[in-house]
């Protein structure tokens, strides 16, 4: 990952995914991705990272956006699923909507950022043919899970 998306993490007690590309056949969308948020590309991502918990959820999706040009975390959702290629996803009004998708349980999504630059931006994990869609709608955070 980009130093600076490593630095972020280290300093929230969070790591690199280290074996991300282990399982995979190349390094097709990558566990992070700039340009999240509305703005300039570089001014934000999100990226997995790993915390040693003693609870379950030791996966954490992190949101990065830079004020003043110094990259800070906006937010951060911890997950029990494993890390997938990070992309954003274009839905089509036909194929997405958003009665199929569920809120994210309120102790889950109380670090997700609030910043309404993350509206309406589909972020997608996924990996072979399984994926998970997160949104956030009207200031709160949505999942789509598919397989």
């Amino acid at each position: 990952m980009p130093k600076e998306l490593v630095q972020l993490a280290r300093v929230n007690n969070c790591e690199q995914p280290r074996d991300f590309y282990s399982n995979k056949p190349g390094p097709v969308n990558p566990p992070y991705l700039y340009g999240v948020a509305k703005g300039n590309i570089e001014d934000s991502a999100v990226f997995w990272c790993i915390r040693d918990n003693d609870n379950d959820k030791k996966y954490v999706l992190m949101f990065m956006v830079k004020e003043r040009g110094e990259p800070r975390s906006a937010g951060e959702l911890e997950w029990v699923n494993p890390p997938m290629g990070l992309s954003l996803y274009q839905p089509n009004d036909l194929q997405i909507q958003e009665s199929v998708f569920e809120l994210i349980r309120k102790e889950d999504a109380i670090h997700m950022p609030k910043d309404k630059r993350f509206e309406d931006r589909y972020i997608m994990s996924s990996y072979d043919g399984i994926s998970e869609i997160f949104v956030m709608k009207n200031g709160r955070w949505m999942i789509l899970q598919r397989h």
